[in-house]
């Protein structure tokens, strides 16, 4: 079982950026879109491989590990486009700040014990520093903050989805994370536990 701790965007906002990307996409051929119905909208923290019966264990290790932790303000920058072997993906940019550098690494310390394995290798393969961190913790670390919109199959298209994504008004607060059950592509489809921040 694949999942995902991370940082839901608030409804409205879930549900004017799944508009935004669904409008954006049109009929390009894709691998997927997070249009907020079949996949959610969010910011990953840290992902891990693991078991159902882990779930129970994990949560606990979040609860406890970010009881001391304060509401976190998220602020999203500008549209990114990333080339890929087959198309592009496009994301939203998430400025990064000492709190969310702290929170992911609590998360990612809370979580990786209960790993079972490493995470897919579906936007790469793995090589030297990469693939020992992939062992040791279950996926590399240093990933870029990122909101994922989608990941068109046509390179010619990529650019044109970015530019037609409308992400004003995108910074939000958030007072909770959410263990979310992902995809081969690490998109949210479900969400499984909250965990509050703070006591």
């Amino acid at each position: 079982m694949l999942l995902d701790i991370a940082i839901l965007l608030p409804k409205n906002l879930r549900r004017k950026l799944g508009l935004e990307t669904r409008k954006a996409a049109g009929k390009s051929p894709r691998f997927f879109i997070v249009d907020n119905i079949a996949r959610i909208p969010h910011l990953s923290l840290w992902h891990v491989k693991t078991s159902k019966k882990n779930i129970s264990g994990l949560v606990e290790s979040l609860k406890s590990a970010v009881s001391g932790i304060k509401p976190i303000r998220i602020a999203c920058g500008g549209l990114e486009t990333s080339e890929k072997r087959v198309g592009g993906i496009v994301s939203i940019g998430v400025k990064k700040s000492n709190a969310f550098s702290s929170l992911q690494d609590i998360v990612m310390h809370a979580t990786y014990p209960f790993k079972t394995g490493m995470m897919p290798q579906t936007f790469g393969v793995w090589r030297g520093k990469q693939l020992k961190q992939a062992k040791q913790y279950g996926r590399p670390a240093g990933v870029p903050p990122h909101i994922t919109l989608g990941w068109l199959k046509d390179k010619g298209e990529v650019q044109r989805f970015a530019c037609a994504v409308n992400i004003e008004d995108m910074s939000f607060i958030s007072s909770r994370i959410y263990v979310c059950e992902i995809d081969k592509y690490w998109q949210v489809r479900k969400i499984i536990n909250e965990v509050k921040l703070g006591r």
